[in-house]
């Protein structure tokens, strides 16, 4: 499906660094596995549908000594019942869309390898969309 890819940067990070550590397989892993998931089961059900997006969003709350990446999706929501617990586990699939369930597991593995969380549609996002939030420390050196 086609869709646009945007990308969206807090005011602080224009001037300030945020510096995570982790492994560079790790993070294209974890992108590969979220942009994928939105093509295959969020973007799926309207092959016409020509507004689909992605929103890649970085900001840095240094009061908390932590970057967040939010990934945001306008295809079809998470089945009912997908919670971190599901989209981590292997077998963790859901109807309507069954697939593996592989990715979620490898994106919580590279996400907690590096001492980073992730959580599925926070209770600050915007409901009418999906959002995936990993959130890393920032690295001091």
């Amino acid at each position: 499906s086609n869709y646009r890819l945007e990308f969206q940067a807090d005011k602080l990070l224009m001037s300030e660094e945020c510096i995570v550590k982790i492994n560079g397989g790790a993070l294209h892993t974890i992108i590969n596995h979220i942009r994928t998931n939105a093509e295959k089961h969020g973007f799926a059900d309207d092959p016409d549908r020509t507004d689909y997006h992605i929103i890649i969003s970085l900001k840095m709350i240094q009061e908390q000594d932590i970057c967040v990446i939010d990934f945001i999706n306008n295809g079809a929501p998470f089945a009912a019942g997908v919670d971190e617990t599901v989209y981590a586990d292997p077998s963790g699939v859901a109807e309507p869309h069954p697939g593996t369930g592989i990715g979620g597991a490898e994106v919580a593995l590279a996400t907690t390898t590096y001492n980073g969380s992730f959580s599925i549609n926070p209770k600050d996002a915007d409901p009418s969309q999906t959002t995936i939030r990993i959130v890393f420390p920032l690295y001091h050196e």
